[in-house]
């Protein structure tokens, strides 16, 4: 098969399952379901599961004698938020990004002849935080450090790097950073302006006594001569008389700028900010100075050759433009592709990283040798590339009530732009894409909507994509099988079949399973649908042309007229039971026989005999 079939292990935290304790439980958990390949899920919040003393061990004997394959779905949620600005989540992100890539080189690549036993994929939700961009999201985490995107804290740094930036920083953002990281009382950008200028004029004024007297003298008698001799006292009178004190504007916008760092020293650290969609806007001008710098493709593929001023008039109008920063009314406007694009850089930021020195202690405290080998050190890039683990970034589920469709990275588009700049910027393949279907159905997303887009704007979307979550396509988030035949069945075929024709021609289909107490519970006919999915998606079958054999109804089909006929003849005098006087011999005579041997049952022969 081009595709492959695969079935999730589910977590031993939904029901306390011990049969899912641990990556070792979890592999074999398929053996009853008819398939080869498990999605072993990660129990949320914890990596322990992938530094199991001697995982390798059970990954190696169930591939080896089972013939078992395996992919890995990592921890959902804020643990794994790549795409977070704020300090200490994205220093517990970036911990764990090298975790997993850790364990996989320790495991998997530097024992010898252990390489094929590495998982088919690693897989992460590509957005995990809270929306951005809704007032009432906005400021829920205020007051928290943020980071660029490599995770420095100290955003001057970054305005260091990028003069172009540091100006519209100055011009744009400086006093909307001022008015919240400053803890003064202020009534906006013309009081915060005017009590710098005094500042900076009254050490003007000093120095000038200091190194200058006969001229400040002579400027104090000039004044008083056309004042009825009244020397100046204030600090205005002194700026009358003595112009050359009064601050140039760039002179105030320095000492504003210098008050932010001092202040911010003494309460976070020098040059921090703590608002993320400030970090966020300022991420995205940044990317905008670096549209025509090939090392930075994000804008481009985003807004192609638009500037931030072009977007503007688009989100507003030609006459009122919405600025993606407002001094005046200190209002931020975070369009959704703008935090899209920015969450991407964060992703991208943590493969460019250097791992945490923090980390680094607490990892050759527990192993020593560690210490010795350089590959530990590395960023998470250049290890990815010598592990040589596909890491995929699936869509997101719903994680908040109300914010359907509102997560930071969902739209297809959004994800293509990601894996293509991934490309470019990391110079790898072994980052791509995993489409969950339900998960856009349950953020008010319809697939196939969705796909006719990408067939417009990224018609090789598919080729991207590693594998595809399948199971019961409701507008509410459950793992719930699916039957065959059933109308959920020829949905779902229909938009794979959309996303075949945009480049899936080969990867993984994976039943994501829910509850259930058995194999019977859990999958239903499930299976077979899905098997009756990939012959006819392997035959390019359109969904308008799909056989009967499709949904079962076939020699070898469950629902084959061959078998149902047998049940009706079986059952064809079941009227009559009871009204016949002659001995009944519902099992027949051979039946009857057959039923005196031991361990035979009746609901046994019922079963051979239609076999």
């Amino acid at each position: 098969m081009v595709y492959d079939l695969a079935m999730s292990s589910g977590l031993a935290l939904v029901r306390r399952d011990p049969n899912l304790m641990g990556i070792g439980r979890k592999m074999p958990s398929v053996i009853f379901y008819g398939v080869n390949m498990v999605q072993v899920d990660m129990e949320t919040q914890t990596s322990a599961e992938i530094f199991e003393p001697d995982v390798e061990q059970f990954v190696k004997r169930f591939y080896e004698d089972l013939g078992i394959r395996w992919v890995m779905h990592g921890e959902i949620g804020q643990t794994v938020a790549f795409e977070t600005a704020l300090l200490q989540r994205w220093r517990g992100v970036h911990r764990r990004l090298h975790q997993y890539l850790d364990a996989m080189y320790e495991k998997f690549v530097k024992p010898k002849d252990m390489s094929k036993y590495l998982p088919g994929y690693i897989d992460f939700h590509i957005s995990n935080e809270m929306v951005l961009g809704y007032f009432a999201e906005r400021f829920r985490v205020a007051g928290l450090p943020t980071v660029d995107f490599t995770g420095r804290y100290d955003w001057t740094e970054l305005l260091k790097e990028n003069p172009e930036l540091d100006e519209w920083f100055r011009d744009v953002m400086l006093f909307l950073v001022y008015g919240r990281e400053v803890p003064l009382i202020s009534t906006g950008v013309q009081d915060i302006k005017d009590r710098s200028r005094d500042k900076v004029a009254s050490e003007n004024l000093e120095k000038l006594r200091r190194e200058n007297p006969q001229e400040y003298d002579a400027a104090a008698r000039e004044y008083a001569g056309k004042h009825d001799n009244i020397p100046p006292r204030t600090l205005d009178e002194w700026m009358e008389a003595l112009p050359k004190i009064v601050p140039k504007p760039e002179a105030i916008i320095d000492e504003v700028y210098s008050q932010w760092l001092g202040a911010t020293a003494t309460r976070h650290t020098r040059g921090a900010i703590t608002d993320e969609e400030i970090a966020y806007a300022i991420i995205a001008k940044y990317l905008e100075t670096k549209k025509d710098d090939q090392k930075e493709p994000l804008w481009k593929l985003f807004f192609g050759d638009k500037t931030l001023e072009d977007l503007e008039k688009q989100w507003g109008s030609k006459e009122k433009p919405r600025r993606l920063a407002n001094p005046a009314t200190g209002d931020i406007y975070l369009d959704p592709n703008l935090i899209a694009m920015v969450g991407c850089r964060y992703i991208i930021g943590h493969f460019e990283a250097d791992p945490l020195p923090e980390y680094l202690a607490e990892m050759f405290q527990k192993k020593p040798e560690r210490e010795n080998d350089s590959f530990y050190k590395k960023k998470g890039i250049d290890k990815l590339k010598q592990v040589k683990v596909t890491l995929v970034f699936e869509n997101p589920e719903l994680s908040e009530v109300g914010t359907e469709g509102l997560q930071r990275i969902i739209r297809g588009k959004h994800m293509y732009n990601f894996v293509k700049s991934v490309e470019q910027m990391l110079k790898t393949d072994l980052i791509r894409l995993l489409i969950d279907l339900n998960h856009w159905v349950h953020n008010a997303i319809d697939p196939a909507s969705e796909f006719d887009i990408l067939k417009k704007e990224a018609p090789d979307f598919g080729k991207y994509v590693k594998a595809i979550h399948i199971y019961e396509p409701w507008p509410i988030h459950e793992h719930a099988p699916f039957d065959i035949p059933s109308d959920e069945q020829v949905k779902i075929y229909r938009w794979l079949y959309q996303i075949r024709q945009i480049g899936f021609k080969e990867g993984i289909l994976v039943f994501e399973r829910g509850g259930g107490e058995n194999p019977q519970q859990i999958a239903r006919t499930v299976i077979l649908a899905l098997r009756e999915i990939i012959t006819n998606l392997e035959k390019n079958v359109e969904p308008k042309e799909l056989p009967l054999e499709f949904y079962g109804i076939s020699p070898g089909g469950v629902f084959s007229p061959e078998r149902q006929m047998v049940i009706i003849r079986e059952h064809a005098r079941d009227p009559l039971k009871g009204l016949i006087i002659a001995p009944e011999e519902e099992h027949t005579a051979l039946g009857k026989e057959a039923l005196t041997k031991p361990g035979m049952t009746p609901e046994k022969w019922k079963k051979e005999e239609l076999r």
